[in-house]
């Protein structure tokens, strides 16, 4: 069920030059599936898709890259803790299907890795038997979102292309 509503944020850290964490309130009962986006209004006219990294307990996560500069980015490097936007969704359709072979490659680069890190993070406990291959492209070994992000390790393999260390 699509939802938008008024939304605080709870927690806003920077995690590597231009990569921050951010924590919003969401709704208790906000429903979504790994792999889902919402948007996040940044002001009157503009609207920007982020990717669910987990929600629960009144909070919802993201990952948010804010090298490209452009409005939402510029929002980002400047707001704080207790600044509010209008959340709308859960929109979106990129999960993991029922009838995926035994492995599994998944490739991204950067915040790109969002909602695999949501994927791989709540797959089921009776799914031991599929091996996730995780092809991960970065700039710079600090910024790996695997270590601080990538909670269920188990039959996963991170492949890191790491391009300017």
């Amino acid at each position: 069920m699509i939802t938008s509503s008024k939304q605080q944020i709870l927690s806003l850290n920077k995690i590597s030059d231009y990569i921050y964490h951010v924590v919003y309130s969401i709704d208790k009962d906000f429903k979504y599936i790994p792999g889902q986006f919402v948007g996040i209004q940044i002001n009157s006219t503009y609207r920007r898709a982020y990717s669910i990294l987990k929600s629960e307990d009144g909070r919802i996560e993201f990952l948010i890259n804010t090298s490209p500069g452009g409005i939402a980015s510029q929002y980002f490097q400047r707001c704080k803790v207790g600044d509010e936007n209008m959340i709308t969704g859960p929109y979106g359709r990129f999960f993991l299907q029922e009838k995926s072979t035994e492995q599994i490659f998944l490739v991204c680069t950067g915040t790109g890795i969002v909602p695999y890190l949501a994927w791989l993070n709540n797959r089921p406990f009776n799914d031991h038997h599929k091996v996730f291959n995780l092809v991960y492209g970065i700039r710079y070994l600090k910024d790996d979102l695997t270590l601080p992000f990538l909670h269920r390790t188990e039959n996963v393999n991170v492949i890191h292309c790491v391009t300017r260390e």
